[in-house]
């Protein structure tokens, strides 16, 4: 995707980020989970100051459009993958693939050998797009792939 940046998380995104991960939730996954379930996960934008906690207490990386925040990505220091939202309007378009791509180039850099996630039905469901495990040992990459993904999916 064209002028999509990647960065590190400010404190300045603390609120578009609270908003990408309300509409995501709220409107993103709502062809996955009722109205009840939604609820469950969130009825609000998040608060800014805990929000900027949450963020602040992991690596954190924003995905930017032009001017505009469009996802986020969130990895701690042991591998597992927190938080993962992008706007509505651009899911399967790049946004999460280019995350994840540095979160694990992130990963890599601070020697976490395995990444991990629990991830929601719209991760999920096929198709599969890129879900793998990767592992490292004596300086050998091994990636397995669980199912495969056609070019230039998210």
């Amino acid at each position: 995707m064209e002028n999509l940046r990647v960065r590190k998380f400010v404190d300045d995104d603390v609120s578009a980020t609270g908003q990408i991960f309300f509409d995501s939730v709220r409107l993103g996954a709502a062809e996955y989970y009722d109205e009840r379930q939604r609820n469950a996960w969130t009825e609000k934008v998040p608060n800014d100051d805990e929000w900027r906690k949450r963020l602040q207490s992991q690596h954190s990386f924003v995905a930017q459009l032009n001017t505009r925040l469009v996802g986020f990505m969130t990895l701690d220091d042991h591998g597992h993958i927190d938080l993962a939202f992008v706007v509505p309007d651009l899911i399967g378009k790049g946004v999460a693939r280019a995350l994840y791509e540095r979160i694990e180039a992130e990963a890599l850099r601070r020697g976490i050998g395995r990444l991990d996630t629990e991830a929601s039905y719209m991760a999920v469901t096929p198709p599969i797009r890129i879900i793998y495990i990767m592992e490292y040992s004596d300086a050998a990459e091994s990636r397995y792939l669980c199912d495969s993904f056609s070019a230039g999916a998210d």
